[in-house]
Parts: C-alpha cells; structure tokens; sequence
C-alpha cells in the first residue's frame, strides 16, 4: 500500500503543484527583456538570469519577469505590476536576494499552498481513521451489539495509532561508526538502511565496505535509495558505475537520489549522462532532480542557436 500511495505521489502531484509554487521554487522561468534597449546592458542582464532559471522569451506578454529600463532603475514588473526597482550593479551583487523578493512580493497563491497544507496534514488522518474504523466497525457488528462494537473499536483505532505515532517518533536506533561494517553486512535490511544513513551522515565513502554492492539489488526500495545516497560520498570510478545503474532503478525515488549524489560526487564528465536522461525521461520528479544535479555541477543554461 505504501509503495502504491508513493507511486501516486510521484506520478501525479509535480503538475498540480507547479499551478501555485512561488517562482523561486519552480524549475525554470520566463523573462522578458524586450524593453531592454541597450545591448551591453541586456547581454549582461540576460546572463545573470539565465544563472537564476529565467530564461528570456522575446515576444511574449506573460513571463514571469518583465524588465524595464528607465534611467538606469530596472523595474521588474509581474503581469503588468511593477514588484521592485533596482539598478545593474545592485542586482550584480545580490541576485539572489532581489529574485527571491521579486518571487515573495509576485506571490499570489500562499494562501492556497497554506489550505492544502493543512487539508493534508489534517485531512489524510481523518479520512484514514473513518476508513479504518468504518472496516473494523463493520466486522465487529456481525459478533457483537452495535454500543459493544463502537467501544472496542474505538479502543482498536486508539491503540493503533499510538503504535503508529511511536514507530513514526521513535524509528530505528542509529549505527556507530565503529559498528558500520557489521552493520551493512547484517541479515536485517532495516539495520543496513541505519548504517547506510550514517555513511551518509559521517560522509563516509561506502567503497571503503567491500560487501555494498549487494545492496544494489535489493529487494527493499529504502535499502537502494539510502545506497544512492551514501555514494554520492564516493569518488571511485566503480562507484560512479554504480550509480548510472541506479539511474534505471524501477522506483523513482531512487533515481532522484542517483541523480542528486551524481551533483553531490562533482564532475563535469556526468553532465553528458544527465542531460541525456533529461531528454529521454518522461518523469516530471527524475527530471527536476536531474535538472538540480546538472546545476549543481555547474552548467548553466543558453540562448538556443
């Protein structure tokens, strides 16, 4: 069931989600510079958007970013607002700051992203014991008398989810680093996930355990994910290897965290793997990821010839 609810999760909420994100938090965006008529001056504005996702579109009324020029005051306006002003230099030095103040300032929908925030926080919980009770509820009737049926049910649900809080606040014990060895080698999955979580914790290189490659076939999803990411510590070329076939695994959570240890590893050699993946994926989520490692390498995007 769980693997179904993620597989839901990772297959239809990127669409919905983009609808209402700030700009700041979506993966690329539309500028428009047109109104930028002095040439030297657009190169260099043009480049340091390019370097923050806002890719400029000639031509087009709704980007995201519209900037003009009047005296050297660059207005950066949103659906015919101006949302701020500033000058080159300013916006040379601090780019960051003044996009995400555009972003912040541009925001039409934080009330929006704050109800479904709490619909889930609140809704899924509810809907998940009207479920549960209504099941139990329903066989209990067919033994019991209906007051008899809702008061041990009532005590089953309750029971429930205290055990589900305690797993979720408790979780597994942490690995020493002086226990990782025996640890990964264990004939427990959920113990080798700990001691995988503490690789990654100590930025320990995973290379270093001779036995790990077994756990890249593991059955367990958890298991191949916590791996991606503790090879993202790494700088062999055998792991390298390794995480370009995990960049096939079946499970989308794990070719997200293949492609974040890949930005993680450095090197300008994996840019021609992504990039290729970018192309052929059909994944919104492997794709953003992707996107993210190719950035965090250090490519930057360009005017198309």
């Amino acid at each position: 069931v769980g693997t179904r609810i993620n597989d839901l999760y990772y297959t239809y909420t990127l669409y919905p989600a983009e609808a209402f994100k700030t700009l700041d938090q979506k993966t690329l965006k539309t500028c428009n510079l047109e109104k930028i008529r002095n040439k030297p001056f657009l190169k260099s504005l043009e480049k340091r958007l390019a370097g923050h996702d806002y890719l400029n579109v000639e031509r087009y009324d709704y980007a995201d970013l519209a900037v003009e020029e009047e005296n050297g005051v660059l207005l950066f306006q949103n659906r015919g607002r101006t949302i701020l002003k500033t000058d080159l230099s300013d916006f040379s030095l601090r780019p960051s700051i003044i996009l995400k103040e555009f972003s912040a300032k541009s925001d039409r929908n934080a009330f929006f992203r704050r109800g479904t925030f709490f619909s889930i926080l609140i809704g899924f919980p509810v809907l998940l014991y009207i479920v549960t009770y209504a099941l139990i509820h329903t066989v209990l009737n067919l033994f019991l008398d209906p007051k008899g049926s809702s008061v041990i049910t009532s005590i089953i649900c309750f029971s429930l989810g205290v055990a589900l809080m305690i797993t979720l606040f408790i979780g597994e014990r942490g690995v020493g680093a002086g226990n990782l060895e025996g640890a990964l080698q264990s004939g427990d999955w959920r113990h080798r996930v700990a001691a995988l979580k503490t690789v990654q914790e100590k930025g320990r290189d995973v290379a270093l355990f001779g036995n790990y490659r077994r756990m890249l076939t593991s059955t367990h999803v958890p298991e191949r994910y916590w791996l991606a990411g503790a090879l993202g510590y790494s700088r062999g070329p055998e792991t390298y290897r390794d995480i370009l076939a995990l960049l096939d695994d079946p499970s989308p959570n794990v070719v997200c965290k293949a492609f974040e240890a890949l930005g993680k590893r450095g090197g300008a050699q994996a840019m021609g793997n992504i990039i290729r993946r970018i192309e052929t994926s059909d994944h919104w989520y492997e794709q953003w990821y992707a996107y993210r490692a190719l950035r965090t390498l250090g490519w930057r995007q360009i005017r198309s010839q």
